[in-house]
């Protein structure tokens, strides 16, 4: 039974690679001797067929593409969406934290993230109405309120819920540094095309212009990096904030120095440290750390 278990699992393996039948490659007599193989290698087996060779395929409304994710990338995704929920929501474990969004991979991502974070997660439908949205809200009694964006009908009733209106436009962030709005910044994740309008003192979305807003009045802004070309373009432009003042950054490394060799990611878990430390006007350090997981 064991050898038939294995030569099944082997099977579907070497089945998954060829674009031939099986039984056109392979005889039973050499299907057999890969049992050892199988046995052998399980943590091959399994990271290097579930994590680099198989995926999952997400339609971009946006973009009209189908994105393909690895699982690798998405579990990666998944384990920094943890560490942003636990270093954001204090004592997130049994909280309840609900989620309205339209279904995408970032739905995907933050779903498990919630949950494998601690928190009860709440899906709310984004087409109910309000008075049914609140009801719900009510019951629940969430310690944060999770979405995409998107206008449903009930954007201003959330922000009213929430007790903070977002900040989407270049008339709303302007005020946050002049009228002492806000002690510090943070933007997370900080792209590679968010690092270059900052190098450039470009100041033309809300991200960057409340960026400039804030450091009028000398408060910090600290930057959680993450982008595929840190060590590449977007590393000239790093180097240049670093000499700037009252720039600040969450502690950063590799996150697949494998695959993407440039590619740099924040540790989120670091961030209400780097926050802290920015208000004081120091760096926390080190900045620079071993490959991150998450």
């Amino acid at each position: 039974m064991l050898q038939k278990y294995c030569i099944a699992l082997e099977d579907i393996v070497y089945w998954a690679q060829c674009d031939a039948p099986l039984h056109e490659r392979t005889t039973w007599e050499e299907k057999a001797m890969m049992k050892v193989k199988v046995l052998d290698n399980v943590y091959d087996l399994v990271t290097l067929n579930m994590e680099q060779r198989f995926s999952e395929r997400f339609y971009n409304k946006d973009t009209d593409e189908v994105t393909v994710v690895h699982y690798k990338d998405y579990a990666r995704d998944i384990r920094r969406a943890v560490s942003c929920f636990q270093s954001t929501i204090p004592d997130i474990k049994g909280k309840k934290i609900c989620l309205l969004n339209k279904n995408s991979y970032e739905y995907a991502v933050n779903t498990f993230g919630i949950i494998l974070a601690g928190g009860v997660l709440v899906l709310l439908n984004q087409h109910k109405s309000w008075d049914e949205l609140s009801y719900e809200l009510e019951l629940v009694e969430p310690a944060a309120i999770l979405t995409d964006g998107d206008d449903y009908g009930t954007k201003e009733q959330l922000e009213a819920a929430a007790g903070y209106p977002v900040l989407d436009t270049l008339q709303a962030v302007e005020p946050l540094g002049p009228r002492r709005l806000a002690q510090a910044l943070v933007v997370a994740p900080c792209t590679g095309a968010t690092l270059a309008r900052l190098a450039a003192g470009l100041s033309d979305t809300p991200v960057t212009l409340a960026a400039k807003s804030l450091l009028r009045v000398g408060s910090p802004v600290v930057l959680a990096v993450s982008t595929n070309d840190g060590l590449g373009a977007s590393g000239e432009n790093m180097a240049r904030l670093c000499q700037r003042k009252h720039y600040y950054f969450v502690p950063y490394g590799q996150d697949d120095p494998v695959t993407k060799p440039q590619s740099l990611k924040a540790d989120l878990a670091l961030l209400p440290a780097a926050v802290d430390a920015a208000l004081r006007g120091e760096q926390l350090q080190p900045v620079l750390l071993g490959q991150r997981n998450a």
